[in-house]
């Protein structure tokens, strides 16, 4: 959330234009499946999803889950080519207001 609310600040918009899970900013129904989830530790999990926004139009993302004490959070969305929402936020606040602190 930190870097979410990071890449907004500053007047410009970031490297987060869009909703992560249908990379758009507008969809008509957005549902989500989960294809396979796998727990390597009580405190971490890892969910392969299927995220359908349209009658033929859907992406298979990775969810990267974290347990807190409110529950069950997603720490990071990764795209079927390894490529991670946190981590692109991180470079693109990193380049925008310095190196994290």
């Amino acid at each position: 959330m930190a870097a979410i609310a990071k890449d907004s600040s500053g007047g410009e918009v970031g490297a987060l234009d869009g909703d992560p899970l249908c990379d758009c900013q507008d969809y008509g129904r957005l549902s989500v499946q989960i294809v396979s989830l796998r727990q390597p530790n009580p405190r971490s999990a890892s969910a392969s999803v299927r995220v359908t926004f349209g009658p033929h139009d859907f992406r298979n993302l990775r969810l990267s889950l974290v347990q807190t004490p409110a529950g069950w959070r997603v720490a990071d969305v990764v795209d079927p080519y390894g490529r991670g929402l946190l981590g692109a936020l991180e470079r693109s606040n990193a380049q925008r207001f310095g190196p994290k602190r």
